[in-house]
């Protein structure tokens, strides 16, 4: 219900003014949501009263006196007294790019949250679930949505001929490590080999020859690192490109590894995608009449059930 203020001769709303801050600290991934409610009085006049009614709910604290409110009737100039109540209200809340209770990062780190190509579902009822824009795909949106296409708008083909082309949108549309297709060498897997025949002499035990160039040209095999004399077998799970996986990247053999993703993810390809236990059959756990609420990768909230009984007097 509204208040008002008399100055003798109108009435006046009272003075209710609201400030809300958001204010990050350094070096943490909390932020307050500050909330500053300043209210003041009725003016009543001193030669009136000085008894003045606080609002409900608050009571008289030293120092909350002020004579900053006047009126004036019949050329007669007389102060009056009001009370001003300042009230600060604070609650928890996540930095922009950080979700759930921990506050976590989102996929991708909050400098570039969904790796800037989607929203990440944040604040502290947040999961960090990121939605792609449309050409992304994966967990963080880091790859494109079509498997041969590439660049920052994931609207470029990828060049890579006879192999897997590298579909992130920071790549140059080259193929993926050791993904060449037997026989053919590269960074676009354009150039065709062979067994080096008579030539063996001259290239290592792990290379073929190029002769696609008019001249023999010694070319380390899909697995091994080198100029085609020596040879050193390679890791495919070397970074930057870990493998091409979003997760963690095992080595299996010669220049083939395998994705493993952690715990609360499932493979997807090359990339995991988070798992919702409350779409599962067995909902996560809950009771059949209970609510299963997802609150990140592999986890759920279970509320808590209240059973209360009645019980009535006999007659």
């Amino acid at each position: 219900m509204p208040s008002y203020l008399f100055n003798g001769v109108h009435c006046f709303n009272l003075i209710f003014e609201v400030f809300c801050l958001f204010v990050c600290f350094l070096f943490t991934n909390f932020c307050s949501n500050s909330t500053v409610l300043r209210t003041r009085t009725a003016c009543h006049s001193c030669s009136i009263s000085m008894l003045i009614p606080c609002p409900q709910g608050y009571k008289i604290t030293p120092g909350t006196i002020s004579k900053d409110c006047k009126y004036e009737e019949s050329l007669l100039t007389a102060y009056s007294t009001l009370y001003l109540i300042v009230v600060f209200l604070q609650t928890a809340a996540c930095c922009s790019g950080f979700y759930g209770r921990e506050c976590s990062p989102c996929p991708g780190g909050y400098n570039s949250p969904c790796s800037g190509h989607g929203q990440c579902f944040d604040g502290l009822s947040g999961n960090g679930t990121c939605v792609c824009d449309p050409n992304f795909r994966g967990s963080r949106c880091q790859y494109c949505f079509s498997f041969d296409k590439h660049g920052p708008n994931c609207d470029k083909t990828c060049p890579c001929i006879h192999g897997q082309c590298d579909n992130r949108p920071e790549s140059d549309g080259r193929c993926k490590p050791n993904s060449c297709a037997k026989g053919f060498t590269g960074l676009f897997c354009e150039r065709q080999t062979a067994p080096c025949g008579i030539n063996a002499q001259f290239c290592h035990a792990h290379a073929d020859c190029d002769f696609s160039q008019g001249n023999v040209r010694c070319v380390c095999k899909p697995g091994y690192d080198g100029d085609g004399i020596t040879c050193v077998e390679s890791d495919p799970c070397a970074p930057p490109l870990r493998g091409g996986c979003s997760a963690k990247c095992i080595k299996t053999g010669v220049g083939t590894r395998t994705c493993q993703c952690l715990s609360g993810w499932r493979e997807d390809g090359d990339d995991c995608q988070p798992i919702n236990n409350c779409d599962s059959p067995e909902r996560g756990g809950c009771h059949p009449n209970a609510s299963c609420i997802y609150v990140g990768p592999g986890q759920v909230k279970l509320p808590l059930q209240i059973i209360t009984t009645m019980c009535l007097k006999s007659e």
